[in-house]
């Protein structure tokens, strides 16, 4: 049996997991309306009741990317990420996190990780060949969106940023002409 933090209760084992999974759903449910204080309280109160709860933190670092707290997501999403390596949706969302604070190299990582787990993903594809036409690798970008096309041949962004890439890739051979 153990002590609530947040009410003065005692509560088995169970009871504490299904107010966990009940705090989680409630965030979701808040966050999926955009109601994101609600939905950080909630999850917070998830967080305290499992602190090393991998989908908790991940949860609070999603919320905070979203909101723009930067900070407050990579905190977050690197403890989940500690906690759980090898999963391609923490990983995606650190990635994202981390090249929005302006960590290209890490974020490039990140996403190259998504992909080694997840060959098939083609945002952590895309995201890799867009960070690396922004740091103007157009050979490495032009590889990433081919990858990103293959699995969403269809997506605007990335037929544009792979003309983008082989145009970078004409005029720099041009160049060395």
């Amino acid at each position: 049996m153990t002590k609530n933090k947040n009410r003065n209760i005692s509560v088995e084992p169970q009871d504490t997991f299904d107010l966990f999974r009940a705090n989680l759903d409630r965030g979701d449910f808040l966050f999926s309306g955009k109601i994101f204080p609600e939905a950080e309280f909630f999850y917070e109160q998830a967080y305290l009741i499992n602190p090393t709860s991998p989908e908790a933190l991940f949860k609070l670092g999603t919320l905070y990317y979203q909101i723009k707290d930067d900070e407050k997501a990579l905190q977050y999403l690197n403890i989940a990420d500690r906690i759980d390596p090898k999963n391609p949706t923490i990983l995606n969302n650190l990635g994202a996190a981390l090249g929005r604070s302006g960590n290209i190299k890490e974020s490039i990582k990140a996403f190259k990780q998504v992909s080694e787990i997840m060959p098939g993903h083609g945002a952590a594809a895309f995201n890799c060949g867009r960070l690396y036409l922004t740091i103007g690798k157009a050979k490495e970008a032009e590889e990433w969106l081919l990858k990103a096309s293959k699995c969403r041949p269809d997506h605007e962004e990335t037929i544009n940023l792979l003309e983008k890439a082989r145009d970078l890739i004409k005029h720099n051979n041009d160049k060395e002409l």
